[in-house]
């Protein structure tokens, strides 16, 4: 558990983007080190400026790896908490009963990898849709969801009579 869900008491489930969904990054980044690294020892007159297409694509790559890994989902009792940015700190709140769908998506590489996303519509005007993506067990996610939103909904649905 992370330092920064550890403020949370009632935490359920806790989680991070797969870095698998930086995938074309990586490639693109190899294939741009490959590409510049073989001009610059096969080019004749080829200069250290064959290498500012590699720094801006490192630069690029770092910023995409550094988005997913500052992305944090919890689960609570009661709501769902988004926390995202890398420079300045977004973090979102969608309450249990306020969630009226859920679906989720297992395209096929990830899929392979045991990774899929959970999509959640909710009522909140903030955020109507969020996807929670490449999430390892996205079916256990999905069920752990929907188990603590009834359990949530059944409890502030008593009422006492009489």
């Amino acid at each position: 558990m992370s330092k920064r869900a550890a403020i949370y008491k009632d935490l359920l489930w806790s989680g991070s983007p797969s870095q698998w969904l930086n995938l074309k990054w990586h490639i693109a980044f190899a294939a741009t080190a490959i590409i510049s690294l073989a001009a610059i020892a096969f080019v004749e007159g080829a200069n250290i400026l064959w290498l500012m297409p590699l720094l801006g694509m490192a630069v690029w790559w770092l910023w995409q790896v550094l988005v997913v890994k500052c992305t944090r989902f919890h689960l609570l009792h009661e709501r769902i908490i988004i926390e995202s940015g890398v420079l300045n700190k977004t973090t979102n709140q969608v309450e249990l009963h306020r969630v009226r769908d859920y679906k989720v998506s297992e395209p096929f590489i990830q899929r392979l990898l045991g990774l899929g996303s959970v999509r959640i519509w909710s009522i909140d005007r903030n955020e109507p849709v969020f996807v929670i993506p490449g999430m390892k067990n996205p079916r256990g996610l999905h069920e752990l969801i929907r188990q603590t939103k009834l359990q949530y909904v059944g409890q502030t649905r008593q009422v006492e009579i009489g």
